[in-house]
């Protein structure tokens, strides 16, 4: 059984993928429901923009020096919850997080966090600029 795309009316193949609202009674195909999508976006971008931007805002504190203890690492952020989530996405455990020290000066963020790293704990880039 075959069906036809609502919107282009182009005669899809069994197997080729669908997206039916059943409420509505549509089916389209994904191309033009990949269209359909950009569009809303398009149209919405400053609503997108903004939830992005609350959603990340209420995470901006001081410079925090913090230790992934299953990990043996050490690092510094401004942003906690975004960096927890960067490394979980590089597949590092994130259940035992310690913030050890939080400071709004960052040199004196950056000196600690050199400082732990030079007794042993993972996590020193060539990126950081050590005073």
């Amino acid at each position: 059984m075959s069906r036809t795309c609502k919107k282009c009316s182009i005669e899809l193949v069994e197997g080729t993928r669908f997206n039916s609202d059943v409420k509505a009674g549509i089916n389209i195909c994904k191309s033009c429901r990949t269209n359909r999508m950009k569009k809303h976006y398009l149209g919405n971008k400053e609503i997108y923009r903004k939830n992005v931007e609350r959603r990340y805002k209420k995470a901006i504190h001081d410079n925090v020096v913090y230790l992934l203890e299953d990990e043996n690492y050490v690092g510094v952020t401004q942003n906690i919850e975004w960096r927890m989530s960067q490394h979980r996405s590089k597949g590092k455990s994130t259940n035992n997080y310690r913030i050890l020290h939080s400071t709004p000066n960052r040199e004196d963020a950056l000196e600690l966090e050199e400082l732990l790293h030079d007794m042993g704990y993972e996590g020193k880039h060539t990126n950081n600029r050590y005073k």
